[in-house]
């Protein structure tokens, strides 16, 4: 068994910590918006005026300035040029731009409960920046599962060994009827034990139980870039691919194995500043049209995405936690700002001509 000395670092300097990092990435953490179809960017608030660059419909560009000017908003392009657009034709985005009100209920049936957080604007809602832990916890549904490729071997609930109170959480199936939208910021600074346990049966405190109890089991939807994809089917040694995660039963094929995808504020940030969120080989055979090379598409592109799902802390990854390591370490392993994740991802979309599209149905 693998026991660590837990670390008694006061939770409050650890959110303060969070929320200076956070401050520290500031500029690039812009308010964003998307072409709703096929626009020119230009270097001044008039169609006589030079033209620096072009959008075409789902193009993603930061706002210098979220105000119009002349009907035009000031825009900065994937390209780097910096000029303006037709505000009309430009989709805002983002969770930078704070609503006039905290919201109750969403329109659409996208949100049950009521947010007593700031909220902000995602296009056609208004996410909350604060996760009300009063928000009904649904129970995870896992069972054993059998692999629908051959061979057609059973997976329990609890997978094979590490994690298995983690495991059966990351095995469910269900879908929510309706998803909570929240920000980003919202799940990359909610608060969390620093305990250095990596598994729960270690055991860990019943206080730290309980405040994962506070808010695991959520159905969340939040709005943000997706910055990578990695498949996790495990390296070989000595030509011979190794185990696979304990959630699935150590099975190393492409098909029995977790995406890792890395969730950020804006387009092509590092991975250490993403919010994790994973599909799993038990949800995505419900989802034909999903593919890796589809979301590494996405991520190429930039797109603006949304993800849906539940909301789930998985303690097996403190050791990639950036505060758990010198600002000075560049290594590709620090991957996240929080052990919060989504987990499993149960809708996946992107935003196309002022509409959320089904990666189901999408490009």
């Amino acid at each position: 068994m693998n026991r660590r000395r837990p670390m008694n670092r006061p939770i409050g300097l650890c959110t303060f910590a969070i929320a200076l990092f956070l401050a520290a990435a500031a500029p690039s953490l812009a308010q964003h918006a998307v072409a709703k179809s096929g626009l020119n960017v230009r270097s001044g608030q008039s169609t006589n005026s030079t033209i620096v660059d072009h959008l075409a419909a789902g193009d993603t560009v930061s706002l210098v300035s979220p105000k119009p000017r002349s009907g035009y908003l000031h825009v900065s392009t994937s390209s780097g040029k910096t000029g303006w657009a037709w505000a009309v034709r430009l989709d805002v985005l983002g969770d930078s731009a704070p609503s006039a009100a905290a919201t109750t209920g969403r329109s659409g049936g996208r949100s049950t409960g009521t947010s007593t957080g700031t909220g902000s604007s995602t296009g056609t809602h208004t996410a909350v920046s604060t996760i009300d832990a009063s928000w009904p916890k649904v129970p995870t549904n896992a069972a054993p599962h059998t692999w629908p490729d051959t061979p057609h071997t059973v997976c329990a609930a609890v997978g094979v060994g590490g994690d298995t109170i983690t495991n059966r959480w990351k095995n469910r199936t269900d879908s929510a009827a309706t998803y909570h939208e929240v920000s980003w910021s919202a799940i990359a600074t909610l608060d969390f034990p620093r305990n250095r346990k990596i598994h729960r049966t270690d055991p860990w405190p019943a206080a730290d139980l309980a405040a994962l109890a506070r808010y695991e089991g959520i159905p969340v939807s939040v709005v943000g870039f997706l910055s990578g994809i990695k498949v996790e089917v495990p390296g070989k040694t000595g030509g011979v691919v190794g185990k696979g995660e304990s959630t699935n039963c150590g099975e190393n094929t492409a098909a029995r194995v977790d995406w890792h995808m890395y969730l950020t504020k804006g387009p092509h940030q590092s991975h250490a500043l993403s919010v994790v969120v994973e599909t799993t080989p038990r949800v995505r055979p419900n989802h034909s049209g999903w593919s890796d090379t589809k979301v590494a598409a996405l991520v190429t592109a930039g797109d603006t995405v949304r993800v849906s799902g539940w909301l789930m802390f998985d303690p097996e990854h403190w050791s990639q936690m950036w505060q758990y390591k010198s600002p000075a370490d560049t290594t590709g392993t620090k991957a996240r700002i929080t052990l919060w994740e989504i987990h499993p991802v149960t809708r996946l979309e992107v935003r196309r001509n002022g509409a959320w599209v089904s990666l189901d149905s999408g490009r």
